[in-house]
This record gives C-alpha cells, sequence and structure tokens, in this order.
C-alpha cells in the first residue's frame, strides 16, 4: 500500500489559520480543507503528458494548469 503524502502547513501559517479556525468553531483541519478546496475550485488542472521510461519502470503524469479562456460564463464541474 502507497502511503498518502501529507504537506506541512508553513510555520509562519499556524497562528491565523488557528485562530480563524477558533473564531469560526471548526476544526483547523476542516478550515485549511475548506480554504485548499475553495482555491481549487477557481483553477482547471488537466493532465499534459505521461512520460515512461521502461528500462527503469518508471511512469510520470505530468500536469499543467489551463489558462482561463476569458469567456464568463464558463461551467465548472
Amino acid at each position: 500500500m502507497q502511503s498518502i503524502y501529507s504537506p506541512r502547513i508553513r510555520e509562519d501559517l499556524i497562528r491565523p489559520l488557528y485562530r480563524l479556525a477558533k473564531a469560526r468553531g471548526v476544526p483547523m483541519t476542516r478550515l485549511v480543507s475548506d480554504i485548499v478546496a475553495a482555491a481549487l475550485a477557481t483553477v482547471q488542472v488537466e493532465e499534459f503528458a505521461v512520460v515512461e521510461q521502461r528500462v527503469n519502470e518508471v511512469q510520470c503524469t505530468v500536469y499543467r494548469v489551463v489558462e482561463p479562456t476569458g469567456d464568463s460564463q464558463q461551467t465548472g464541474g
């Protein structure tokens, strides 16, 4: 089973996040998840390429941010 990557939050953000979570009455983990989800909802990321090296059996997926087209009537999903 592959372990899940758990990124660290920058030390200078911990105290403001803690205070905001307390002010909203939610756990800090939920607050951070909500903030990240809101930020991710504003961008679109797509799979760009899959690179395979058969010698070492390495597969790497490359992603890129899709720039907005300027169409203000885009639908999200």
